[in-house]
């Protein structure tokens, strides 16, 4: 029998339907996990058990009694840091922990916890990330433009100078292929994707949809056109990780710990992605398409407006499959019920990295991504995985 949610795992659940009902970009609900999971993780175990980089950023003062309620509350407190309906999340909070949570002593020791962390999360330069307008998008024939149909803005363009947790990337060791500028390649990866995307099949199109996890996607019907808020793919990721740790009974500990390293990697592989995608500002197969192709060709899925190369949904799924194969093994077979919220069917996979490759592909099938932009984002979120694990061990 499948074990019941701890508070820990409803406080997950929590922050990740408020995110969702926020609309926050997949980079940004990144770090409000990673944050939010690090606190909790003090709540549960102290410093003791965080990476060791981040140990000396915080210093937490005496009279907290490390509990999971102590984790569940820190985590509520920390995500109304960085979230627009406060108030919904705290009657989350309240209804799972009870109303008189909030004057307990597990609420202060929760602030306790916060201030702690507050001074390093100001410091990170998400404000100066969010408030930069340096940007200026390219114009080269291959560069990025806004897409239909919106045609909004790039979202997030500097999310790359935020400080990461705990992996930086390094381009010596992963550069970026030469052929995002190579006319070329382009050429053929596009008349690839073309041909592929003209003659999808239902379980193609199956795969595209469950792991679209776009937290807004505009939808048109004539002159009328309305929103659908969808998890984001770290959110996804995260109840996946939810579903692991309810299928074997870990403990609460194990729990809490498993949530903060997905997060944490998830974030910085986000981080990483942002900063090649600003850098490089490839073109997406719509455009590209549309303009030395077929003019009347749709993709699959609604394209992102950002650039393409590299995917951060296939950075995400091979950050997170990395880590949870670290805790659970190569061979756990589950069933993702994730996408049965959104009416879609759940599906099974053989491990954690069936689940990712699935994830990459449905970019392409998506006809959102080329294939190199799914290579390359799988081999830097399992980099930012591999960090983290080698940090861990030295503990």
């Amino acid at each position: 029998m499948q074990a019941q949610m701890s508070v820990i795992d409803q406080a997950i659940v929590d922050i990740t339907s408020v995110i969702r009902h926020d609309v926050f970009s997949a980079p940004a609900a990144s770090r409000i996990y990673a944050y939010t999971t690090i606190a909790g993780n003090i709540g549960m175990s102290g410093n003791s058990d965080l990476p060791t980089p981040l140990r000396s950023k915080l210093v937490l003062s005496s009279g907290v009694s490390p509990s999971d309620t102590l984790a569940a509350m820190a985590m509520y407190v920390c995500a109304q840091r960085f979230i627009y309906s406060d108030s919904m999340l705290l009657e989350k909070c309240k209804k799972r922990l009870g109303s008189e949570i909030i004057t307990s002593q597990y609420f202060m020791e929760a602030q306790t916890i916060n201030a702690s962390m507050a001074d390093w999360i100001n410091a990170d330069n998400y404000t100066n990330a969010i408030a930069s307008t340096r940007y200026t998008p390219l114009k080269g024939s291959l560069n990025w433009v806004p897409t239909p149909p919106d045609y909004a803005q790039g979202t997030d363009p500097h999310w790359g100078e935020i400080m990461p947790f705990c992996y930086k990337y390094d381009k010596s060791i992963l550069p970026v292929p030469a052929f995002v500028l190579d006319s070329t390649v382009i050429a053929k990866e596009a008349q690839k994707l073309y041909v592929l995307t003209m003659s999808l099949d239902s379980e193609q199109m199956e795969i595209a949809l469950f792991w679209d996890d776009n937290p807004f996607i505009l939808r048109q019907n004539g002159h009328l056109q309305y929103a659908e808020k969808k998890v984001s793919p770290p959110g996804h990721w995260l109840d996946i990780t939810r579903m692991a740790l309810l299928a074997t009974g870990a403990d609460e500990t194990a729990a809490m710990n498993a949530y903060m390293l997905v997060s944490i990697a998830m974030a910085d592989a986000m981080i990483a992605v942002w900063d090649i995608k600003y850098e490089t500002q490839l073109i997406r197969p719509e455009t590209y398409i549309n303009t030395y192709i077929d003019s009347e060709w749709r993709p699959y899925l609604q394209t992102p407006p950002f650039p393409e190369f590299p995917s951060g949904h296939s950075a995400v799924s091979a950050a997170a499959a990395t880590i949870l194969t670290s805790l659970f093994g190569d061979n756990f077979a589950f069933t993702d019920a994730t996408e049965t919220t959104f009416g879609l069917p759940a599906r099974g996979f053989k491990s954690f990295e069936d689940a990712a490759s699935e994830a990459s592909q449905s970019r392409v099938y998506g006809g959102i991504h080329f294939v190199p932009a799914v290579t390359y984002g799988a081999e830097l979120g399992k980099n930012s995985a591999f960090e983290l694990i080698n940090i861990t061990n030295r503990r």
